[in-house]
């Protein structure tokens, strides 16, 4: 080969060296060029959406438009007094489609109730003074009924004891009551305790003599032979009767007895006893 040729080859080489030596670096730099957009481009499809700056947020005034309405204010209204409280109660228990039954009054006990009492604002001093109230008017109600009962004898072996009105008494009693009752009271808060519960006051105090009631009483074996004595109670009233059933034992030789019920230990006299000790054993209930 003449020295033309291989300086010819030679040259060529170079120049083909050169060439590829210039394509991969311009391969190399658009590759870098390219690798920043495409991270870029990445991250703008992963990352999540920018929050709201603070200083690009909207500013809510607190000018008239926005301000608390009426609805929403606090009520400013007076509390109900007292009185309020009582109408509302009376007009809930006059009314002919609303059935409230209103008990102020512990009857068994005699006594006024807490929660009455707290409802009506009574100190405990006026307490106990409608509780003696309650105490003296069953004491003198029953001495009227004792002194206006009489006992009759069945046929079928049972007794009555018959309970008469006492209506002239009965009145000066329950005026005296309520006049009582508006000194410890007031006469505001007794038109509205009468208003209430005056029914169940006027039935509790068996209307103040007014009312016609009846005992029957009886004696039957129990289921160990033992002599025990029943009785039940009648009351006729304007609207119909009501009834009252119990039993009881006589204890010792003596006319001493133990009842549940106060009314009728009182009514049942010494020679009342001895008819009861007398009485033979019913196999049933009589009619009554």
């Amino acid at each position: 080969m003449s020295l033309r040729s291989q300086r010819f080859y030679k040259s060529g080489f170079y120049f083909l060296c050169a060439v590829s030596l210039t394509s991969a670096l311009l391969l190399l730099r658009e590759a870098r060029q390219a690798e920043p957009g495409q991270e870029r481009a990445f991250a703008a499809e992963s990352a999540p959406p920018p929050s709201p700056s603070l200083r690009t947020a909207p500013v809510q005034r607190l000018d008239d438009s926005s301000s608390p309405s009426a609805d929403d204010a606090p009520d400013s209204k007076p509390a109900l007094t007292l009185e309020d409280k009582f109408d509302f109660l009376i007009e809930l228990r006059e009314h002919p489609s609303v059935d409230l039954n209103i008990r102020v009054f512990n009857f068994f006990e005699g006594e006024i109730k807490a929660d009455t009492a707290s409802l009506f604002g009574l100190s405990s001093s006026q307490t106990k003074q409608l509780n003696a109230l309650f105490e003296e008017t069953h004491a003198a109600l029953l001495s009227q009924r004792v002194a206006h009962s009489q006992i009759e004898a069945n046929p079928d072996g049972s007794l009555n004891l018959i309970l008469n009105p006492f209506l002239e008494n009965g009145a000066e009693i329950y005026d005296s009551f309520y006049d009582q009752m508006e000194e410890i009271l007031g006469p505001k808060k007794l038109r509205a305790l009468d208003r209430i519960s005056g029914e169940q006051i006027n039935n509790h105090f068996n209307e103040f003599g007014a009312e016609v009631s009846r005992y029957t009483l009886w004696a039957q074996a129990d289921h160990r032979g033992n002599r025990r004595y029943h009785y039940e109670r009648r009351t006729d009233r304007e609207n119909g009767y009501s009834t009252n059933s119990g039993n009881f034992q006589l204890e010792g030789p003596s006319l001493t007895h133990r009842l549940h019920d106060k009314e009728l230990a009182a009514l049942l006299p010494p020679e009342a006893m001895a008819q009861l000790r007398n009485l033979p054993i019913l196999q049933s209930k009589p009619e009554t």
